[in-house]
Parts: structure tokens; sequence; C-alpha cells
């Protein structure tokens, strides 16, 4: 399986195009939050395939335990703008459309039914990526149902020289990262390449 709207071809495509990219010297670091099984609709799984180091971020115990079973790099916690423990996650039907730490409007609109509160970690990306001994992160792929600006606060993409970004939005009306410009929007995911 993989992206279901060729998300991962443009990304390799790219990477490959950027005149310090991966191919150059090394293959790719990326992340996939959101990443629900490891196989379904993923924007990373044909990056792995080519060699990259994918870490999969998925706090549902469920598909994170699917993912675990085929998927290299795995972390059952979600993210946020800070460290915090014991935080309610809104699991809905299907452990997937518009699960997250902050049920979506959007996502209550489009049908989505909270089955279930649990509770999980959630941890600064930038730390994730550090215990994770990421030394850059080429690729970074959100899909967490309305909830991609936390996510963003406990990240610098410059830091871990970020070149390209998707981030799944139901509406198309998520803000351009600062340093980023937007490429294209396929299906409900932005794709963003860095323009500093």
């Amino acid at each position: 399986m993989g992206s279901d709207n060729g998300v991962d071809a443009l990304v390799l495509e790219l990477m490959g195009a950027q005149p310090h990219g991966p191919w150059l010297h090394e293959h790719g670091y990326a992340c996939e939050l959101g990443a629900h099984d490891g196989t379904s609709g993923s924007n990373t799984l044909l990056l792995e395939k080519h060699g990259w180091t994918v870490l999969f971020i998925e706090p549902i115990p469920e598909t994170s335990t699917i993912g675990r079973a085929v998927r290299k790099l795995w972390r059952n916690v979600a993210c946020g703008a800070e460290d915090l423990d014991h935080q309610v996650f809104h699991v809905c039907d299907g452990c997937a459309p518009g699960s997250s730490l902050k049920l979506s409007s959007q996502h209550l609109a489009m049908g989505a039914v909270p089955r279930r509160d649990i509770y999980v970690s959630v941890r600064r990306l930038d730390r994730v990526l550090e215990e994770a001994g990421f030394p850059r992160l080429d690729y970074l792929s959100l899909d967490v149902e309305g909830y991609e600006t936390e996510v963003l606060k406990g990240f610098d993409p410059e830091r871990w020289q970020t070149q390209v970004m998707s981030v799944e939005s139901i509406d198309d009306t998520f803000v351009t990262p600062r340093g980023f410009e937007k490429r294209v929007r396929l299906g409900f995911d932005n794709v963003y390449v860095r323009t500093e």
C-alpha cells in the first residue's frame, strides 16, 4: 500500500531535485505523525522501501501494535507544543478519521464518532526526533486531525533542516509554515517546500 494520492512519489522526486538532498550523500530521514497502521495511506512507506530512515508516531495502541509489526521505527505517543503525561486522546470509530487530542468540528461534521477516550503521553516532536537519534529530518508528514498547529509549536524545522512537509487539511485553510511555500495540494494533503 502507501500514499493514496501520490505524496510519497512526489517527495522522492522533490528530494532528489534538492541541491543538498539526501541522494547526494545518503538516504533521507522522514517522520510520519498519524501513521495509523503503518501501511494504509502512508506517505512514507515508499520512502522506507527506498532505504530512508522513517520514524512513525501513532498514539492509538491497537494501530501501534499493527504498525510495529510492519515498520522499523515506531513511537506510541502523541505530539504537541509541550511534553505532558496522561492527556485525553479521543478515539473515533475505526481508530482513524477524527481521532485526536482535540476533536475537530470539521471531522465531527463529516461523521467522526468519538468511541472512547484513552490517556496518552504527549511529547514535542523535537524531543522525539532527538531520542530517535535523527541527525536531520528531510521530510515531515502530518495527519493529526486538526492538531497540526500544536505539533508544529514543538518542532523547529530550521534545526532539523527540513526540506519538505505535507500537512493534511480537510478544507485547505492550513497556514503555510514560515520558511516554506505551498507546492501542490494532492487530495487532502498540502505539500510544502523550503524556500529559505
